[in-house]
């Protein structure tokens, strides 16, 4: 995708360069605004009906790297950060996806 070059104007819309890593939250009763709510859609389609019917929203984020340091994302593991900052509670996603972009053809 275009709009995630690294020479697009997403990175310097969202002022990446000087934030660092953040997210972008997308809920599921509003239509798409782009091509990654779009896609979130999508893939939402391709659950069960009883878990898809849980899903309300959901959250997304792109990174950009040097060539030379992009070889993967710092192992970590999805949980909801404000339920576990003011309960203690680890609360996991319904389902998670990982999509990988890149230059190359496919």
């Amino acid at each position: 995708l275009k709009m995630f070059a690294p020479g697009a104007t997403f990175w310097k819309e969202t002022c990446y360069e000087h934030r660092g890593y953040y997210s972008f939250y997308y809920p599921l009763h509003r239509p798409p605004s782009n091509v990654v709510d779009a896609l979130i859609q999508h893939l939402r389609g391709c659950l069960p009906a009883d878990v898809a019917a849980r899903v309300v929203g959901a959250e997304w984020w792109v990174h950009t790297r040097p060539v030379g340091r992009n070889l993967g994302h710092q192992m970590h593991f999805d949980t909801e950060e404000t339920v576990l900052n003011t309960t203690g509670r680890v609360a996991h996603p319904i389902v998670s996806s990982v999509v990988y972009l890149s230059g190359g053809a496919a």
